[in-house]
C-alpha cells in the first residue's frame, strides 16, 4: 500500500520517514505527530499521539498501533501505556502493558480524565461514547483508593466495579481495606457498596454490613471520630474525644466530641474551624467538664466539680480591610486542673490567662492608624479584669522640618514627634482596686502600707459587680514623645528626648480616716466628675561604638574582634506627689504617713511620685572570632567566616542626683553566649552596691540586715553584694545536629505533591507547628535545660541564702523506622522531686498511627496518673512526608 492521506478521516501527511511493508504503514517516530478527524458523529477535537519505538498505521482498516512508551492526548483525556491500539472506524482505543524478558509487565496503562487518574492492567475506551472497560484498576478518589478486578466506566465518569477493595492506604497491596463484591463510584461525591467486610493485613474480619456509603468530596467529608481509650487515677477508665465531624462547607468544619468516665463525670467539646484563602482563618473551641472527686471513705461525700473553657484564635490574611485578630483563653479557674486531657505542664500550671480581640487599620501613604480591642485577664484565684473597649488612635513618627537646608540645621531636620491617644474602660473585681469586701466596698486596710487580701469570690456576686456601670474605670491618655539626633565630634551620637502624658478620667478618689476593729483604716470615697492630670520628663543620651581587633593567626583562627558600645544618659522628672500638683493626698494612719494617689487603679496610669534626676550608664560588649573556611566549603568566594564568642556582656545602672541618700541604683549584669552552635548559656544578676549591717528587728528580737549609705567599693569589698542571679544552660541535640546538610522542611519535602485545599492547610500547620509532629526520619533528639536561681535573704540576717535549681528534659528515640519513644520530665534538685513526667510510644503503620501515652502518678502533682491509647488513620500528606502527629502536643 502506498502512503497517502486518509481522506475519510482527514489526516495530514505524516512528516516522518516511512517504510512500506506488507499491507501496513510503518513509521519510526522521533517527534510529536498529530492527526485530526473532523466528523459530525465521531471525534471532534485533535488527537495527539507519540511513541518512542514505532507507529504502524493500516490505512485500509483504519487502525493504528503505537509501540514503546506510547501516549495519547484527546481533549481532557490522556492515556499512557507500553502499547496502544486505535481503531478510527469505531473510535475505540485499547492499551496494555508488555511482558519483559523476566515475564514482568511493564508500561501498564495510566488513564487520566480531568482530575481523575486510573492505573490499570488493561483498558478499552471509546472516544465517542466515553465508555470503557478497565481490568485490574487502581484509582484515587479523595483520600481513598479503589482496587477493582474489572471495572466499567460510563459517560458520566461513574465506575462500576466487581470484586473490589476500598482503602485509604496508598500501597499496591494495602494494609487494610473494605472488600465488596460490587462497588459504584460517583466522582467527587460518594462510593456506594454492596455487602462488605473488613480485611486487615490480609486477614478477613467478621465485621461488615449489608451496604455502605463512603463520602469522597473533593475537600473534606463528614464522619465519625473514634474516641481515645485510657485510664485516669482519679476518674477511672474513660473514652474521650469521640464524636462526629461535620463538614458544613468548604470553608467551615465542626467537631462535636464527648468524654465519659467510669468513676463518674463526663465532658463535651465543640470545635469550629474555618478558613477562607487569602482572607481569614481561625478556630473556636468550647469545652465543658463535669468531674466527680471520689471520697474513698464515704461515697455520699463525693464532690462534683463543673468547669468550662472558651478558646478562640482568629487571624486576618489580607490587609485590604484592616486586620482582625483574636486570642481568647477564658473560663472557670479550676478548668485546667480537672481537665485530664491537658498533658502539657505549661497549661496545667499556668496561674494566669489573657484574652484579646483587636481590630487595627492603617491608612496608605499616611502616618495615621487606629485600633480597637477587647481584653480580659484572669488568674486561678478568681481575679478578673476586663477592658471593654480599648481604643487607640496613633500618628506615627513624623519629621516636619527634614527639608530645611543649611549649616548647623541637623538637630532641626531630625526633629521628630508622634502622638498616641489611648481610651480604656476597665472593669475588675481585684480587691486591690475595688476594696476589701469584709471592710466595706470602698475600704482599704493599709497597715505598714500593704494590702491584705481576704475576699472570698462568688461568681454571681462578681458578675453583678462587673455588670454595674458605677464600677467602670474609664479614661483617656494622650502621649507625645519628641526626639532628635545630633552627631558630635563625628563619632558620637547625641539623642535629646522629651515626653508629655496627659490623663483624663471620669472620676477620682478622695481619702479619709475611719476606724474598724480598733484600727485606723483609710476610707476611700469615689467622686464622679471629670478629672485631669499630666506628667512630663526630658533627657538625653550620648553613645558611640568602639571596635578593637586582635590578630592572632593561629591555625584556622585569624583574629578576635571586640565591639564596645558605651552609653551615658540623663533624664529628669519632677515629683508629682508634691502638693502643688494636687494629684496625691497625705494621711497619717496608725502613726505612719501614707501618700495616696487620687487616680490609683483607674486603668491608664497616673503621675508618678518621687523626683528623679537620673544619670544613667550602660556598657555593652560583643566578642567575635574570625576563622578560615573549610576547604570543602560550598562558598569558595568567602575565605573567612565570623563565629560569635560572646553575644552580649553588659552592665547597666543609674545615679539619682535628686535623692538625699542611696543615690546609686542596683547594678544589672547580663551575659549570653552560644557554644559550638548547640549550647545556650545565659547569666543575669542584680548587684547591690551598698554596705549592709545587722540591727535588732521586731520579730522575736531577730537580727535584720539593713542598708547603710556607704558603697561597698569604698571599703575595698568589690562591686557589691549579689541580691539575686540566674544561670540558664540549655542545649538541643539530634542526629541531624552532626550532619553537614540539614533535612529539608515540610515545604521542600512536599514540592512534588499537588495538594488540595485541606492538604494545603495541613502543610501550613506542619510549617507553623513543627513540634506538633513526629519525624521518623530523625533517629533521635534530646533537649535539656538547667536553671539555677539564687536570692540573698536579709530578714532575718542569719537566714540561709536561697538556692533553687532544676533540670527539665525531653526527647524522642526511634527504635526502628516505625517505632518511636517520647519522653518529657525533669528533676527539682532543691526539693529532690521528679517534676511533671510523660512517656509515650508511637507505631507508624504507614496509613495508620498507633500511640500509647502514660503520665505516671506523682506525689502532690495535679492531674497525674493516667494513660490513653489511640489508633488513627494518617493523612496521605503525612505519609509522603514521613511525619505523624505528636500526641504529646495539646491544642487549647
Amino acid at each position: 500500500m502506498a502512503e497517502k492521506p486518509c481522506n475519510s478521516h482527514q489526516f495530514s501527511a505524516p512528516p516522518n520517514k516511512v517504510n512500506v511493508a506488507n499491507d501496513s504503514l510503518k513509521k519510526s517516530v522521533d517527534s510529536l505527530a498529530s492527526k485530526e478527524k473532523k466528523q459530525k458523529d465521531g471525534i471532534k477535537t485533535s488527537v495527539k499521539y507519540t511513541s518512542e519505538d514505532s507507529i504502524i498505521f493500516d490505512a485500509e482498516k483504519q487502525t493504528m498501533k503505537l509501540f514503546g512508551n506510547s501516549k495519547i492526548d484527546y481533549g481532557e483525556m490522556s492515556l499512557k501505556a507500553e502499547q496502544i491500539d486505535i481503531n478510527w472506524l469505531n473510535n475505540n482505543v485499547e492499551a496494555h502493558g508488555v511482558a519483559d524478558s523476566a515475564g514482568n509487565l511493564k508500561g501498564t496503562p495510566i488513564f487520566k480524565e480531568k482530575e481523575d487518574q486510573y492505573q490499570t492492567k488493561r483498558i478499552a475506551y471509546n472516544f465517542k461514547t466515553k465508555k470503557g472497560i478497565i481490568s485490574e484498576v487502581v484509582t484515587k478518589q479523595g483520600d481513598g483508593y479503589i482496587h477493582g478486578e474489572k471495572v466499567k466506566k460510563n459517560e458520566e465518569n461513574e465506575l462500576f466495579a466487581n470484586h473490589s477493595k476500598y482503602t485509604t492506604c496508598n500501597l499496591a497491596d494495602p494494609h487494610y481495606y473494605i472488600a465488596s463484591s460490587k462497588i459504584k463510584m460517583i466522582p467527587e461525591k460518594k462510593v456506594l457498596s454492596g455487602p462488605f467486610h473488613f480485611v486487615i493485613n490480609k486477614v478477613p474480619l467478621p465485621v461488615g454490613f449489608l451496604f455502605g456509603l463512603f463520602p469522597i468530596p473533593k475537600n473534606r467529608a463528614s464522619g465519625i471520630i473514634v474516641p481515645t481509650y485510657g485510664e485516669s487515677q482519679t476518674q477511672g477508665f474513660f473514652l474521650q474525644q469521640g464524636g462526629f465531624y461535620w463538614a458544613a462547607s468548604p470553608y467551615l468544619g465542626m467537631r462535636f466530641l464527648g468524654d465519659i468516665y467510669s468513676l463518674g463525670g463526663s465532658g463535651a467539646r465543640q470545635i469550629t474551624e474555618y478558613r477562607k484563602r487569602y482572607a481569614f482563618e481561625g478556630n473556636l473551641n468550647f469545652s465543658y467538664r463535669w468531674v466527680v472527686i471520689q471520697n474513698t471513705l464515704d461515697q455520699s461525700k463525693n464532690i462534683n466539680q463543673h468547669a468550662f473553657w472558651v478558646n478562640w484564635r482568629h487571624s486576618t490574611l489580607s490587609k485590604k480591610l484592616g486586620r482582625l485578630s483574636a486570642n481568647v483563653d477564658a473560663g472557670t479557674a479550676n478548668y485546667n486542673q480537672i481537665n485530664i486531657q491537658n498533658t502539657s505542664p505549661n497549661v496545667v500550671l499556668t496561674p494566669a490567662f489573657q484574652s484579646n480581640v483587636q481590630y487595627s487599620q492603617s491608612f496608605r501613604n499616611s502616618p495615621i492608624s487606629f485600633g480597637v480591642a477587647l481584653r480580659q485577664n484572669q488568674n486561678t484565684t478568681g481575679v478578673k479584669t476586663f477592658t471593654l473597649p480599648d481604643l487607640n488612635f496613633a500618628m506615627n513618627r513624623v519629621m516636619p522640618f527634614q527639608k530645611i537646608q543649611g549649616k548647623n540645621t541637623e538637630a532641626i531636620r531630625k526633629l521628630n514627634f508622634s502622638y498616641n491617644m489611648n481610651m480604656q474602660n476597665v472593669i475588675t473585681n481585684d480587691p486591690a482596686v475595688v476594696g476589701q469586701k469584709s471592710l466595706g466596698k470602698d475600704s482599704i486596710l493599709l497597715p505598714n502600707g500593704t494590702y491584705q487580701t481576704k475576699r472570698n469570690y462568688n461568681f454571681s456576686e462578681d458578675a453583678d459587680y462587673l455588670l454595674n456601670s458605677k464600677n467602670f474605670n474609664n479614661g483617656i491618655r494622650h502621649s507625645i514623645p519628641i526626639s532628635t539626633s545630633i552627631k558630635v565630634m563625628k563619632y558620637f551620637s547625641l539623642n535629646p528626648t522629651m515626653s508629655y502624658d496627659e490623663f483624663w478620667y471620669s472620676k477620682y478618689y478622695d481619702y479619709g480616716i475611719d476606724t474598724a476593729n480598733g484600727k485606723q483604716i483609710v476610707k476611700r470615697d469615689t467622686v464622679q466628675g471629670f478629672a485631669r492630670a499630666n506628667q512630663y520628663s526630658m533627657g538625653t543620651s550620648l553613645t558611640t561604638r568602639i571596635y578593637g581587633t586582635f590578630f592572632l593567626r593561629m591555625g584556622r583562627l585569624e583574629a578576635i574582634r571586640h565591639t564596645l558600645i558605651p552609653n551615658i544618659s540623663y533624664s529628669y522628672r519632677p515629683d508629682f506627689s508634691e502638693s502643688q500638683f494636687g494629684y496625691f493626698e497625705s494621711l497619717t494612719v496608725n502613726g505612719q504617713k501614707q501618700v495616696l494617689n487620687k487616680y490609683q487603679g483607674l486603668g491608664l496610669g497616673s503621675p508618678s511620685p518621687g523626683k528623679s534626676s537620673l544619670l544613667g550608664f550602660s556598657i555593652n560588649n560583643t566578642f567575635e572570632m574570625k576563622v578560615k573556611q573549610n576547604k570543602d566549603s560550598s562558598d569558595a568566594k568567602k575565605k573567612f567566616k565570623k563565629v560569635s564568642l560572646i553575644d552580649n556582656l553588659s552592665m547597666t545602672g543609674n545615679y539619682n542626683l535628686a535623692a538625699d541618700s542611696f543615690n546609686l541604683s542596683n547594678i544589672a549584669i547580663a551575659a549570653r553566649t552560644k557554644l559550638f552552635g548547640l549550647f545556650d548559656i545565659a547569666y543575669n544578676a542584680t548587684v547591690d552596691p551598698y554596705v549592709r549591717t545587722n540591727v535588732t528587728g521586731t520579730l522575736a528580737n531577730s537580727l535584720v540586715s539593713k542598708r547603710v549609705n556607704q558603697l561597698q567599693w569604698d571599703k575595698g569589698k568589690g562591686l557589691g553584694n549579689i541580691v539575686n542571679s540566674n544561670l540558664a544552660f540549655g542545649f538541643a541535640l539530634s542526629s541531624q545536629s552532626f550532619k553537614k546538610t540539614n533535612k529539608p522542611d515540610a515545604k521542600e519535602r512536599s514540592s512534588g505533591i499537588q495538594p488540595m485545599s485541606v492538604q494545603e492547610q495541613l502543610l501550613q500547620d506542619i510549617r507553623n507547628n513543627p513540634n506538633k509532629y513526629l519525624d521518623f526520619t530523625i533517629p533521635w533528639s534530646f533537649n535539656m535545660s538547667y536553671n539555677l536561681n539564687y536570692a540573698q535573704l536579709y530578714v532575718p540576717s542569719n537566714a540561709p541564702d536561697l538556692y533553687t535549681h532544676s533540670i527539665t528534659y525531653n526527647g524522642d528515640l526511634s527504635l526502628s523506622s516505625k517505632w518511636k519513644i517520647q519522653f518529657n520530665s525533669g528533676y527539682n534538685l532543691t526539693q529532690k522531686l521528679i517534676t511533671y513526667t510523660r512517656f509515650g510510644i508511637t507505631r507508624d503503620l504507614h496509613c495508620w498511627v498507633m500511640s500509647l501515652n502514660w503520665i505516671p502518678p506523682l506525689p502532690g502533682a495535679v492531674n497525674t496518673g493516667q494513660y490513653n491509647f489511640q489508633l488513627n488513620v494518617k493523612s496521605s500528606v503525612l505519609q509522603d512526608l514521613k511525619l505523624t502527629r505528636n500526641r504529646f502536643w495539646v491544642d487549647q
